[in-house]
């Protein structure tokens, strides 16, 4: 197709959107009388999806006890900066165990949600001796081990304080139980809003969630665990919840090996996962995250490995080798645990620009003989936003939709050769992200109204025609399974990941969710045979 054509195609597209026209199905494909019962929603899904951070900015809100997303307390005091009142004394879990003169410890809530917050009764349930008091809530009720508040949504800061605390019976297990889940949130912590936004996606990957970018974990004894006092710190969500999830929701896990995490932790975590996940789950396997990208901290780790093993001579092949050499190591573990590779999906990554990492990372000592897939992260987008912001900001927002569509285009072509970098290895093409890669450049991150356009076109309704002419894009050029990064996010300047910004908006109103759940409705896995 033509330039001039497919602009043409591509505006009517345009127009269609804003009018709110979407394509129809015919009364020739209406469904027979009486069908089958349907399947789960993500029996045939050819996609995943990335999980945002467990943080309390964050915009979606994943469990029932609000306290799981608390960051790391505070250290207070009058007349002193936030964080600024010196050391607090912690337990091995997080929990507050004593409190010098006038010290208190302090954790935000609902950061950045403005109004959007549920309504409503919210119970503080808690152990120990001490005093607990909220800013920007009313107490409606207190007795021991019990608080019952009401938070306000027009205060502009919300969070809770300790402000006393008895050394031989200290403040734990604070649980902060939304309107509605007082019964209920022992045996089904995810909000079911949060389980029925995701319920259509076979794969979750759980980069995020355990905090895989500059990991801090390396032995068995340093992972977050259900006993901490949170799921929102650095050590990001224990794996029993992970697990747990994906049992719910019928999805396969994705987890992302922290880059320096010794054999233990490895074995310990395979076998975990093998003994607590539904045995009908296949589960993915990655060594961390984008070893090749240099802005990460466990790049730089794989890089520094690899020249001192001796691996290569320039540190970025040195990296790409010692890459492959660890996830193999890793994969043997789990291999090990689960007794074969049956329910095993084995993941060596690679830089979706670059197609020939393939080569270096799967060609070195058989690295390919020991995966199932090679994945890269196709975003499309970035280059013009990043490159051409002066003319980003000329062509206006109409103009950068109908740019971006050249853009999945080039995106097409990189995916292509990526496929073709492959064959030699028989190994399928996967995206462990991917989706659009709009956001400004570091030069450009505090221009308010640049980035407010950057924002408008992730909400354009064409965003929707965007995104199916991708995924479209993605499975003619030969891509198997496509987990979009990510969940939700708020937009602004750090990008517009997410395929929702707030979890009280309507879904299907949302033109990035709606296309990713139009695209699994009508493609189911077309690499598989019934």
């Amino acid at each position: 197709m033509t330039r001039i054509l497919r602009r043409a195609v591509f505006a009517f597209l345009l127009v269609g959107a804003v009018a709110g026209w979407t394509p129809g199905v015919g009364a020739q494909d209406a469904p027979a009388a009486g069908p089958p019962p349907a399947a789960a929603p993500n029996a045939r899904s050819p996609l995943g999806i990335n999980l945002a951070k467990i943080r309390d900015y964050s915009p979606e809100i994943v469990f029932v006890d609000l306290f799981r997303t608390a960051r790391a307390w505070a250290s207070n005091a009058r007349g002193v900066g936030w964080d600024d009142a010196g050391p607090l004394d912690l337990d091995e879990h997080g929990w507050v165990r004593s409190l010098r003169p006038g010290q208190r410890a302090e954790t935000p809530l609902f950061t950045g949600f403005g109004p959007h917050i549920p309504l409503g009764t919210t119970t503080c349930l808690f152990e120990g001796t001490g005093r607990i008091e909220f800013k920007g809530a009313r107490v409606l009720s207190e007795r021991p081990g019990r608080i019952e508040v009401r938070f306000d949504p027009q205060a502009p800061v919300r969070s809770l304080r300790i402000t006393a605390t008895d050394p031989d019976d200290y403040l734990r297990n604070i649980r902060l139980i939304l309107p509605g889940f007082l019964d209920t949130y022992r045996d089904e912590p995810f909000h079911p809003a949060f389980l029925e936004r995701w319920r259509a996606f076979g794969v979750l990957r759980f980069m995020d969630w355990m905090q895989t970018n500059g990991s801090m974990v390396e032995r068995w004894s340093q992972r977050p665990t259900l006993a901490h006092h949170s799921q929102g710190t650095e050590r990001g969500v224990a794996l029993e919840l992970m697990v747990e999830l994906a049992n719910t929701l019928g999805a396969e896990p994705w987890f992302c090996m922290p880059h320096a995490a010794d054999d233990e932790y490895v074995r310990a975590f395979a076998s975990q996962v093998a003994a607590l996940l539904d045995p009908s789950l296949s589960v993915w396997i990655e060594y961390s995250n984008e070893l090749w990208n240099g802005q990460f901290p466990q790049a730089r780790y794989a890089r520094e490995r690899g020249l001192e093993l001796e691996l290569a001579e320039g540190a970025s092949k040195a990296g790409h080798r010692y890459t492959a050499r660890r996830a193999v190591e890793i994969f043997a573990l789990w291999e090990e645990a689960f007794g074969g590779t049956e329910r095993l999906v084995r993941v060596l990554a690679g830089q979706s620009a670059v197609p020939r990492t393939a080569e270096t990372i799967l060609g070195f000592e058989g690295g390919a003989a020991h995966a199932d897939v090679y994945a890269i992260a196709p975003y499309f987008g970035g280059r013009l936003v990043r490159k051409e912001s002066e003319r980003v900001r000329e062509m206006g927002l109409e103009g950068l939709m109908v740019a971006l569509r050249d853009s999945v285009d080039l995106q097409a072509g990189i995916i292509a050769k990526n496929v073709a970098a492959l064959e030699p290895h028989e190994l399928p093409l996967v995206a462990y992200e991917g989706g659009q890669g709009v956001f400004a450049a570091r030069a450009d991150a505090r221009d308010a109204e640049f980035l407010a356009l950057l924002a408008d076109a992730n909400r354009h309704p064409a965003m929707a025609e965007l995104y199916a002419a991708y995924l479209a894009a993605w499975k003619e050029a030969g891509g198997t399974r496509f987990v979009h990064f990510s969940s939700m996010s708020r937009y602004g300047k750090s990008g517009s990941w997410g395929a929702l910004e707030r979890h009280d908006q309507d879904p299907l109103s949302v033109p990035k969710y709606r296309a990713l759940v139009d695209f699994i409705a009508g493609q189911p896995r077309w690499w598989e045979r019934e």
